[in-house]
């Protein structure tokens, strides 16, 4: 498609500027629904069409309600940018719904915990049955609708593999806070990547700061490694002691020890409220 394309978008605001791009809010002019257009500078980045087909690919076959949903994608006339359109979530994200608690000095409620750990694990084990392993879960990658629902987004650097379980070579890499040990030793992902990443999300919703805040990246890899972290205070915080339980089952430095997305969800504390969630 060429750039005449974006003439069926009505601007309205800037929602963020990234490394290989923006991200912005319109109005379809066909439809009046907000949309999400994700400008990825191709020269700039030294990127082809190529490099970025796969995020395209991962998210076209993409169907939940948790994730977000790809529309359309077009190049400019002459090649220099792709847009990727996207449905919108007008909730924000969960990184600034952590950030706004912080301010208020109020920690969130165990059910709404619960409830947007069940989602993120509704969306994820989604992905790893369709055989995606995401790779850069973090509270700015789930984004929330209007009704606070999780929604994840940004595959960048996630990918396709035909047996989840089993590790593949990275060729990018996502946050260190939420990176499991082995991608920093082996540089590969498996589904328990994920499973690392979302315990350590779990323990940032509880205490409003993730479990590993080292100085430098020497101690904060140092730290990731040995799984060293200060417990959730879930007596003080008047919160279930399960909530320890999960997150330590999931922040295991060595990957024979971590349990499996299908384990978590099974685990006593969580089936409930998960298929509580799941049918509501």
């Amino acid at each position: 498609m060429s750039i005449k394309e974006i003439e069926n978008y009505s601007y309205i605001r800037c929602l963020g500027n990234g490394t290989y791009g923006d991200v912005k809010l319109y109005r379809d002019i066909r439809t009046k629904q907000k949309v999400v257009i994700k400008t990825i500078k191709l020269l700039t980045n030294n990127l082809s069409i190529h490099d970025v087909a796969k995020e395209i690919m991962i998210m076209s076959k993409l169907d939940h309600p948790r994730v977000i949903r790809f529309l359309s994608c077009f190049e400019d006339s002459v090649g220099q940018k792709l847009n990727i359109v996207m449905e919108y979530a007008s909730g924000g994200t969960l990184h600034g719904l952590i950030e706004q608690q912080k301010a208020e000095g109020v920690f969130f409620e165990q059910e709404v915990i619960l409830r947007l750990f069940c989602e993120l694990l509704m969306g994820i084990d989604y992905l790893h049955m369709r055989h995606v392993i995401h790779c850069d879960l973090k509270p700015e990658n789930v984004l929330l609708d209007s009704s606070m629902r999780v929604k994840i987004g940004d595959f960048g650097i996630s990918f396709v593999t035909s047996d989840p379980s089993k590790a593949v070579e990275a060729s990018y890499f996502g946050t260190p806070i939420y990176m499991a040990p082995e991608v920093y030793t082996m540089r590969s992902y498996s589904s328990l990547s994920d499973v690392w990443a979302l315990g350590v999300i779990l323990y940032e919703m509880c205490t409003l700061k993730p479990p590993f805040g080292g100085t430098t990246i020497e101690q904060l890899t140092k730290d990731i490694h040995r799984g060293k972290f200060e417990p959730i205070p879930c007596k003080t915080l008047g919160y279930d002691m399960n909530f320890q339980v999960i997150v330590k089952l999931m922040i295991q430095p060595k990957l024979k020890d971590r349990c499996s997305l299908s384990g978590i969800i099974a685990h006593p504390f969580i089936t409930k409220s998960f298929y509580e969630t799941f049918f509501s």
